[in-house]
């Protein structure tokens, strides 16, 4: 089928595809969107119909399909057309092989979707719908995704069961050198600085959240502690290794600067008494290694006032090993109210309902 699925509609598929076993995803050698010819009236037919088996499609959530030029455009109240005549980098599309029967489509590969995202809230940030901190946090929180082991319901991205435990739609390496060789794209200006925040083996949302909220700058809606590491290897000595009966760590967020690891304790694997022993165990090797880790818990991230506390209670803890000075200048920081306002506004998004489709 000649037919390039974009938008919002390729990052489902994306998330199908990591999901499940199909919608298979292959490297498409493609730098540009084909011209379907006299064939193209009919080929979104068939998409239609073939994608109905992965996603509703109709005048309420139609499929966005990309065209080369606004001749090319399809009037349907089931498909919405985004033009796209341009020349991108090596690998931005992809294969999207529907079914063992050999249909076959064009999609966005991940960089793209990335960047496309950052065009609707660049739009969005203009039309004062969402301020442009929040902006960068929705965009950067998506390019984790991406580059993580986790997977949003590509139906209802925010609300939706996750899926966990896959590998990676691509890398922060990759986004950022993709970008490097673009122009002239909508909401690339957002899209620098977001993904400079982007790090790679994220697991789960919550930990996205975290390094959002705790990685911008206070002003920013953040609280200033810098970009971490995610579930980067630990490899403990070999005296803790022989006292702990484990030769290696992976803190879900490390600052090592201030020798900080933050565990999200979710509900979905922390649950029951040999998940509160294997939790504990982690601290005593964190504790012989020197690192204060510090917990989370799902009601942390229920509400803003409940995460508030959450930063008042870790500026007390990096208090105590930094200093009260320390302490004190995160305590002030949270008091600024510019800067809770600030901060408000990030969380609500990234605790939001997906309004933008991603």
């Amino acid at each position: 089928m000649d037919v390039w699925i974009g938008g919002a509609s390729a990052a489902e598929l994306l998330r199908q595809g990591r999901r499940g076993a199909w919608p298979r995803l292959h490297g498409a050698c493609e730098r540009r969107v084909g011209d379907g010819g006299r064939r193209h009236a009919q080929a979104w037919r068939g998409a239609v119909a073939a994608l109905r088996d992965y996603r509703v499609v109709d005048a309420r959530h139609p499929l966005a399909i990309r065209v080369p030029w606004a001749g090319r455009r399809v009037v349907a109240p089931e498909v919405t057309c985004l033009v796209c005549a341009r020349t991108f980098p090596p690998g931005t599309f992809l294969l999207a092989e529907l079914s063992s029967d050999g249909e076959v489509l064009h999609v966005d590969g991940p960089e793209l979707t990335f960047a496309h995202f950052a065009g609707l809230l660049t739009t969005a940030v203009g039309n004062g719908e969402l301020s442009r901190q929040a902006a960068v946090a929705l965009l950067a929180a998506y390019g984790m995704e991406l580059c993580g082991s986790y997977a949003r319901d590509p139906a209802r991205p925010y609300g939706g069961p996750c899926a966990y435990r896959l590998p990676p739609a691509t890398t922060p390496e990759r986004l950022r050198s993709w970008l490097g060789q673009t122009r002239h794209l909508k909401g690339r200006a957002l899209a620098q600085v977001a993904v400079r925040m982007v790090r790679g083996g994220a697991a789960s949302p919550m930990e996205c959240l975290h390094v959002v909220m705790l990685s911008l700058p206070a002003r920013h809606g953040g609280f200033g502690l810098g970009v971490p590491l995610m579930n980067a290897q630990l490899v403990t000595t070999q005296e803790v290794s022989a006292l702990l009966g484990r030769t290696s760590l992976r803190p879900d967020l490390l600052f090592e600067d201030l020798g900080l690891a933050i565990e999200h304790n979710g509900a979905v694997w922390h649950e029951g008494v040999d998940r509160v022993a294997e939790d504990a165990r982690r601290a005593q090797c964190y504790a012989a290694l020197g690192i204060r880790c510090f917990p989370s818990t799902a009601q942390d991230v229920e509400s803003f006032e409940r995460y508030e506390g959450f930063l008042r209670r870790l500026a007390h803890c990096i208090g105590h090993d930094r200093g009260r000075s320390c302490r004190d200048e995160l305590l002030r920081r949270m008091g600024d109210p510019a800067s809770r306002a600030a901060r408000l506004e990030v969380f609500s998004a990234l605790r939001g309902c997906g309004r933008f489709g991603f």
